[in-house]
C-alpha cells in the first residue's frame, strides 16, 4: 500500500517516461521543425510522418520497460522489444529526414549552430541505440540496475539532444555575442561529453565487475562544474547582446 505498492512505482515512472520521452522529445522536434519551416529548410513531409507515427508507437510500447522493474512478465518485456525495434525504425527515417535536408541546412545555418544539432541528433541516436540493447530481456536487467547507466542514459536525452538541439535555435534565431556564446557551448559540451564517457565507463566496470574508476567522484564533480560555466557564459552572451541591440536603437 501506498508508498510500498506497485502501482504507486508505476505511476511515478509513467510520469517520467512520458515526460522525457514523450513530451521532451517531440516538443524539442516540433521547435526544430518549426524553426526549419520559418529558416525555409526543406522537408519531406512523408518520410516525417513517417518518423513521428512510428515514434509515437514506440514511446508507448518501451513504458514496457520500467513496468518489468517490479512485474518481470515475458509478454511486458516482448512489449518492450516491438517497441525498441520501432524505435531504430523511427530513427531510421530521422535519418533519411535529415539527409533530405542536409544541403538545406548547411546552406541556412552557421558552423556553430549545424555542430550543436550534430551533437543533438548523434546523442538521440546514440541514446536509441544502446537502448536497442534492451530488447533482450537479460540486458534490460542490466540496464536498470546500475545507477550510473540510469543517469547515462537521462543525460543523453536531456543535456545531449534536448540542450543542445534548444541551444542551437537560440544561437541561430537570437541575437548573441559570438565569442562568450562560443566558448560557453565549447565548455557546455566539455562536461557534457565527459561526464557522459565517464558514467557510462563506470557502469561498465560495474557491471563487469572490474571495480571503481580511481577518483570517480571527483572526476564528475570537475566535469560536472563545466556545465553552469558554459551555461552562465551563454546567459552572459544572450544579455549583453539584448543590450547592444537595445542601446542601437
Amino acid at each position: 500500500y501506498g508508498k510500498e505498492s506497485s502501482l504507486y512505482f508505476d505511476s511515478i515512472q509513467f510520469f517520467l517516461h512520458f515526460q522525457f520521452n514523450g513530451w521532451f522529445v517531440f516538443g524539442v522536434i516540433a521547435l526544430l521543425l518549426r524553426h526549419s519551416v520559418v529558416r525555409k529548410i526543406h522537408i519531406d513531409h512523408s518520410i516525417g510522418l513517417r518518423f513521428y507515427t512510428i515514434l509515437v508507437l514506440s514511446c508507448v510500447l518501451t513504458f514496457a520497460l520500467p513496468l518489468t522493474w517490479n512485474t518481470p512478465i515475458k509478454y511486458i518485456f516482448w512489449a518492450n522489444s516491438l517497441g525498441v525495434i520501432l524505435q531504430l525504425i523511427a530513427i531510421y527515417y530521422l535519418y533519411k529526414l535529415v539527409r533530405s535536408m542536409r544541403q538545406s541546412i548547411c546552406t541556412h545555418i552557421d558552423n556553430l549552430t549545424f555542430l550543436l544539432w550534430t551533437v543533438s541528433l548523434a546523442s538521440l541516436i546514440i541514446k536509441v541505440m544502446l537502448q536497442g540493447l534492451v530488447a533482450v530481456p537479460s540486458l534490460a536487467i542490466v540496464s536498470y540496475s546500475y545507477k550510473d547507466f540510469i543517469i547515462g542514459f537521462i543525460h543523453l536525452l536531456n543535456l545531449g539532444f534536448v540542450s543542445t538541439a534548444l541551444l542551437g535555435i537560440i544561437n541561430d534565431q537570437f541575437a548573441v555575442n559570438p565569442k562568450y556564446y562560443k566558448n560557453g557551448t565549447i565548455l557546455f559540451l566539455i562536461g557534457y561529453i565527459g561526464s557522459e564517457i565517464v558514467l557510462f565507463s563506470q557502469g561498465l566496470l560495474i557491471w563487469r565487475e572490474w571495480g571503481m574508476i580511481h577518483g570517480y567522484y571527483i572526476i564528475i564533480f570537475l566535469l560536472s562544474l563545466f556545465l553552469p560555466l558554459g551555461i552562465g557564459l551563454i546567459t552572459y552572451s544572450v544579455m549583453t547582446a539584448k543590450e547592444k541591440t537595445s542601446s542601437s536603437f
